[in-house]
């Protein structure tokens, strides 16, 4: 039969053990239950292309898209699908007051600077954007994860 000695080291090592495993334990449950802080992430808007092409937020976010000094020719930016439900809010390009709708899209500039600011994004899942004058060739995803 094997005896086991219990010395004041042999004692102290086995509680740092178990507050260990126990300290480690929390923490995976409190990260399993955090979410993701909103973001701020910027777009430019190029000619003919947005950049970047695809980008990955947090529910909650706000992406500014941006034109530079000179563009070249006229873009804009249009949601053409989205998760049901979602809601956006941003300025009227009509009358520069804030509003809250289920799609947008921004007035069109040739040359910058200039902005326009999109806040919502709270349902996750798969949003898709196009330039109304270069549909085929500029379009861009965004993907809000959960």
């Amino acid at each position: 039969m094997r005896r086991v000695i219990r010395t004041p080291l042999t004692v102290a090592l086995a509680s740092l053990a178990a507050a260990g495993a126990a300290a480690g334990a929390v923490a995976a449950v409190a990260g399993a239950t955090t979410t993701a802080r909103p973001q701020k992430k910027s777009v430019s808007v190029n000619d003919n292309f947005y950049g970047p092409a695809k980008l990955t937020i947090t529910k909650g976010s706000t992406v500014t898209w941006k034109w530079p000094a000179d563009v070249g020719d006229s873009h804009d930016v249009k949601l053409t699908k989205k998760p049901s439900g979602a809601k956006f809010t941003f300025k009227s390009p009509d009358t520069g007051k804030k509003v809250t709708k289920g799609t947008f899209q921004s007035p069109p500039f040739a040359s910058g600077p200039a902005k326009f600011v999109v806040t919502g994004f709270n349902k996750p899942g798969r949003y898709h954007l196009i330039c109304t004058f270069h549909e085929t060739e500029m379009q861009m995803d965004i993907t809000v994860k959960k």
